[in-house]
């Protein structure tokens, strides 16, 4: 989730927007389970134009084949990886510090004023354990059903992609060695594989926990970079194929999301990621395009400078706006619901930024914010 971007002579301004969308848009997602008495009393035009925002999985997915993309790119220009211990040193300097910051803070909201059960999804976050607070520690946490929301429910997601770092200098190798392609084939056959295999042990399968699979989704978002920015023949795509291959893999998406909602969410990944992919392909090598133009505005890069504090942090200041502002407030079912989602997307970018301020930029090489 966090930023990698290195943007030297080329436009990838878009990257950060896809990545503050992608992050208000879980915000919002969230924010609609905070006022279940108020979102469930709307209309059935009001409920569908609120489901709209029920799809924050694919948010995390996002999350993750950005990554995938961003960490791809001085590998695609060129670079080497530049040894394994320096890549998970500077993992770690860019994700645990903000991430125990996180820990630390919702420990002590849960501790003096947002620790009493309210009937919204924060209430899965404790009592929580020494145990528990160990587990996050050693980013374990989503491995069972019982830990993986304590504490603050976003926080599994964090570490999914700790542990896929784990793995990328093995894929790194094997991209040299044997090919893009090949490699996806064998990341995309055995991760389906592992999730699949999930079914007969008792770690957490629900959508929020290990998530194999998307060891698949960061290794299609390196291919998106590869094709867009490698230095090979394959630079040379065609564009017009390009883009008929992102409307096929767009119309296919939707199309399985809403047809077949009931298959295994992992599967609609992979159709998600089968749009995003050559999506972010054609974007990067249309500067001119609307989808890079659209990302690339000023108020969603600036947003997807901080977005990952602006994700650690959003769930604890959604109870707060929940249980001291809107609820207090008692208003019919639909001012509730519009005031919930506007002060969601205004305080909760707030904080994030003080966030990331205090916790996040200070352990950036070169800070993107100012």
């Amino acid at each position: 989730m966090p930023s990698t971007i290195q943007k030297a002579n080329i436009h990838l301004d878009f990257l950060d927007g896809l990545r503050g969308a992608a992050a208000l848009y879980v915000v919002l997602f969230h924010a609609i389970p905070q006022l279940p008495e108020a979102f469930n009393a709307l209309s059935p035009i009001e409920k569908l134009i609120c489901g709209i925002l029920g799809y924050g999985h694919y948010a995390v997915t996002i999350f993750i084949m950005l990554s995938g993309f961003c960490l791809m790119i001085p590998i695609a220009r060129g670079h080497e990886l530049g040894g394994t211990f320096n890549f998970f040193y500077k993992r770690a300097k860019r994700i645990l510090p903000p991430y125990y910051f996180a820990i630390l803070l919702c420990i002590l909201l849960i501790s003096t004023i947002i620790g009493q059960k309210t009937g919204t999804r924060w209430d899965h976050g404790f009592p929580f354990t020494i145990n528990d607070v160990v587990l996050h520690l050693a980013l374990l946490h989503d491995l069972y059903v019982d830990t993986g929301g304590k504490i603050s429910h976003t926080f599994w997601s964090i570490a999914v992609e700790w542990r896929i770092y784990f793995l990328f200098p093995i894929i790194f190798v094997a991209w040299k060695r044997i090919g893009a392609y090949p490699v996806l084939i064998i990341c995309t056959i055995f991760s389906y594989l592992g999730q699949y295999l999930l079914a007969w042990t008792d770690f957490n399968k629900a959508e929020w926990g290990v998530c194999v699979h998307y060891i698949s989704m960061f290794v299609f978002g390196m291919l998106a970079c590869d094709l867009a920015l490698g230095e090979n023949q394959r630079k040379t795509i065609d564009q017009h194929t390009l883009k008929q291959f992102t409307l096929l893999g767009f119309i296919l998406s939707i199309v399985v999301m809403c047809l077949c909602p009931d298959w295994p969410f992992y599967i609609h990944d992979f159709f998600l990621a089968l749009w995003f992919c050559p999506f972010l392909v054609y974007i990067s090598k249309n500067p001119s395009s609307w989808g890079n133009r659209a990302f690339s505005c000023k108020p969603l890069t600036i947003l997807g400078a901080f977005s990952y504090s602006l994700y650690l942090t959003h769930a604890p200041v959604l109870q707060i706006v929940t249980q001291y502002v809107v609820r207090p407030l008692a208003l019919a079912p639909l001012p509730s619901a519009i005031l919930m989602l506007f002060l969601s997307a205004i305080i909760c970018s707030i904080a994030g930024y003080l966030f990331y301020l205090c916790f996040e930029r200070p352990f950036l090489r070169k800070p993107t914010l100012t």
